[in-house]
């Protein structure tokens, strides 16, 4: 039988949130967001898991094309 390793916890922030990392005004070298970084999702939805899922398999294969010393594009 299964034991729980920690208590329930619940969320109580329902909105879809997009994190605007493109109108910083500092620069952000070398800095990736993905999953929950790049934007949150309504928990009651699911999405998370398949958005950072998606996110860190396009990172793969972007890296992977371009080689193991890419410098991946800074954004404008």
């Amino acid at each position: 039988m299964a034991e729980p390793i920690s208590g329930v916890s619940g969320n109580r922030s329902m909105a879809n949130v997009f994190r605007r990392y493109d109108t910083w005004q500092a620069p952000l070298a070398g800095f990736i967001a993905l999953g929950d970084a790049a934007c949150a999702f309504n928990p009651i939805y699911g999405q998370g898991m398949s958005c950072a899922t998606a996110s860190a398999g396009i990172l793969a294969e972007a890296l992977r094309e371009a080689g193991p010393t890419a410098r991946l594009p800074a954004l404008s």
